[in-house]
């Protein structure tokens, strides 16, 4: 197998979750070595891995361990000298490439200890040209439960960071955020940010004295909206969806704005807050979106924010009670054989592919880590295995 294709990050993690043949290892010396602990992945500065425990011959050493790909890239990465190494325990390599090794650190080399099966499959999710890498080995049997609540956390903490930033930017009251959010919900999936943009343009509190004319908060919206650049996108839009619908939609839908806010805090079920997104040619479908986009993450944002989880868990069971989204993304996973039966799993489907798969970060993702390691796995790509630079070298 050529080094070049082996990462440092598949590396880090075949070592991190020990994916490799643990009998009878050596270092490169020739002394024999047992891994009781590997250490936990170091985010700062310094070696890759802390607090690792090995034993090399008799000795048993505690302290840290650094892996490369390369044993020479030691020496390319400018580790010589710094003292942050000095009391690295263990060099962890793909191939070793030295005589001597650096700093007298023992090396492990692993190129010959690791299934070709993981490598050959990790290859193939990196040159897949699919946006999910793993499309064509779909479905797969995972807890899926455990990894939609993991994903579902982090799609609604990405969501509060965001309302944060929109609160301290602007400073509003709660209610008048929630307000936002719905009009940024009214622009999907081309005009978010336009229509967020046309929402923030006049106060809440002047278009709640005025809400009583819906027909001037439009006229008023579709100003703001003329002075965009660039202009409201209309691309193979359905005439429902279009952006004059959903600026009439959005003035409609302050009428009833005036308590929604406590209304979302107060209420246990969800159904009192459709009732109050009645609009002309608002579907059911899209009030559940607006809920899906606006209401439950403004909630859990809250809960967030101001501690208190009860507000969080409401937020969580309002999606798992909610209707499956049905939009391209989603229908993709379907055919894949990826079934949402709730809003929750249609979250999480999206979370996935944004942030994992479109980021090919297979090995972060659980149902990347199972397809690594489960076996048959298609073998690698061709390759000549890489020759070792001997046992030479005088550290253990």
């Amino acid at each position: 197998m050529r080094d070049c294709r082996v990462s440092e990050v598949l590396l880090h993690f075949i070592w991190k979750k020990r994916y490799y043949n643990h009998r009878e290892l050596a270092t490169e010396a020739g002394a024999p070595l047992f891994i009781h602990h590997p250490g936990e992945p170091n985010t700062d500065q310094g070696p890759d891995f802390s607090n690792a425990r090995i034993t090399i011959g008799d000795s048993t050493l505690e302290g840290p361990v650094e892996l490369h790909v390369k044993a020479s890239d030691y020496f390319r990465h400018g580790h010589t000298g710094d003292p942050q190494y000095q009391n690295v325990i263990l060099h962890v390599v793909w191939i070793n490439d030295t005589s001597e090794p650096p700093a007298g650190i023992p090396i492990l080399a692993l190129y010959d200890r690791i299934p070709t099966s993981l490598i050959g499959r990790y290859q193939q999710f990196m040159v897949s040209q699919s946006v999910i890498p793993c499309a064509s080995l779909l479905p797969v049997n995972i807890p899926w439960a455990p990894f939609r609540d993991q994903l579902l956390d982090q799609r609604l903490a990405h969501r509060t960071t965001f309302i944060r930033t929109l609160i301290d930017e602007a400073n509003p009251h709660w209610s008048e955020a929630l307000y936002l959010l719905i009009a940024r919900s009214l622009g999907q999936p081309l005009n978010t940010n336009a229509f967020l943009t046309i929402a923030r343009s006049l106060p809440l509190n002047f278009l709640l004295r005025r809400r009583s004319d819906p027909t001037r908060l439009e006229t008023l919206f579709k100003i703001y909206a003329s002075r965009l650049d660039p202009p409201l996108s209309v691309y193979r839009m359905r005439p429902a969806h279009s952006p004059a619908v959903r600026l009439r939609q959005l003035a409609d839908l302050l009428n009833n704005h005036t308590g929604r806010f406590t209304l979302l805090l107060e209420s246990d079920d969800y159904a009192p807050i459709l009732q109050t997104l009645g609009a002309a040619g608002l579907g059911k479908t899209m009030r559940n979106s607006i809920l899906i986009n606006a209401i439950v993450p403004l909630l859990y944002a809250y809960g967030t924010l101001r501690a208190e989880p009860q507000l969080c868990e409401k937020a969580l069971r309002w999606l798992s009670e909610t209707p499956p989204e049905n939009n391209h993304v989603i229908r993709s996973w379907r055919e894949l054989g990826m079934t949402a039966h709730t809003a929750a799993d249609t979250q999480a489907l999206l979370e996935l592919r944004k942030n994992y798969c479109r980021e090919k970060k297979c090995l972060d993702c659980t149902i990347g880590r199972h397809l690594l390691t489960a076996a048959p796995a298609p073998p690698p790509l061709p390759a000549e295995a890489p020759a070792r630079a001997g046992h030479a070298s005088t550290g253990q």
